[in-house]
């Protein structure tokens, strides 16, 4: 019984080896590049649009979302996608639609994949009316060549930048993603909104050089939050264990309220009112020039 055991054994092993052989030599046959084991195979389009529209509405999946201005007056979206997942874009009603369309079968959601999807959108005008975004994964970045009336963000485990200016509204709502508004670089202009409203479970939540000319909201339960150069009449913010932390050109009156985190803000100057509750975060901001 026991040299019936060491056969399988040494069996078993010999298996091992042959595969990993097996796997070495198939691998150096693509020059290690991994890329070349992904089931899917990934196609970069561009689909030109002709009608003018004020309004942009995109409802995808996965794919990362970029804007860009155009370089020829002309909108256009570039895709990089596969056969059976593919981008479908159509102008109706004054918007422009983006979406995603799977007519893959079941037995085609099993594989391997080393590619992303991804749209890149070419605006010709820095104007705009309404932004909508729904997805799950994407990563969204919206550079500073815009201004929105309003911008409506909904994304699970991406990641959002936005440089854009918002007239009325922002609102962005995450749950694990990273939400990045403004930029610290001076050269950046200062991004300029009517309102913000920021939803996020852990991811953290940053705004950057923003002049707000009535309220932000943020809402997190493990994010921390950070503030730097931002103004406001009124903010309130609302977090679990999060941190909330800041460096600010001016002294608003701190209305802050925290279980067991420490608490450490500049002396009050009536310039705004920050409101502050945290269960365990610590709360810590500092005047700056």
């Amino acid at each position: 019984m026991k040299k019936f055991k060491k056969v399988w054994i040494i069996l078993a092993v010999c298996l091992i080896i042959s595969g990993a052989i097996i796997s070495a030599l198939a691998l150096a046959s693509l020059n290690f590049d991994f890329t070349g084991l992904s089931t899917e195979k990934f196609i970069e389009s561009e689909q030109q649009i002709d009608q003018d529209f004020s309004n942009i509405k995109i409802d995808v999946n996965t794919s990362d979302i970029k804007f860009a201005p155009s370089n020829d007056n002309r909108c256009k979206v570039v895709f990089i996608d596969t056969p059976n997942l593919k981008h479908t874009v159509n102008v109706d009603n004054d918007t422009l639609f983006i979406s995603i369309q799977d007519s893959r079968k079941w037995y085609e959601h099993i594989g391997i994949s080393f590619g992303k999807w991804s749209l890149t959108v070419y605006l010709p005008k820095e104007t705009y009316n309404s932004l909508s975004i729904e997805s799950d994964t994407s990563d969204i970045t919206i550079p500073k060549d815009f201004a929105f009336t309003n911008i409506k963000i909904e994304t699970d485990t991406g990641d959002v930048t936005l440089l854009s200016s918002v007239s009325d509204l922002l609102d962005i709502s995450t749950d694990t993603g990273k939400i990045e508004i403004g930029n610290i670089d001076r050269n950046v202009n200062v991004i300029k909104c009517k309102n913000i409203k920021v939803e996020s479970d852990t991811g953290d939540v940053k705004l950057l050089r923003t002049m707000v000319s009535d309220t932000i909201t943020v809402q997190t339960a493990t994010g921390d939050v950070w503030f730097h150069v931002v103004k406001a009449p009124y903010v309130k913010v609302k977090t679990n264990t999060g941190d909330v932390e800041g460096n600010l050109y001016h002294a608003p009156t701190f209305k802050t309220n925290t279980d067991t985190g420490s608490v450490k803000v500049p002396p009050t100057k009536n310039d705004g009112v920050f409101e502050i509750d945290t269960n365990t975060g610590d709360i810590y901001f500092k005047v700056v020039k």
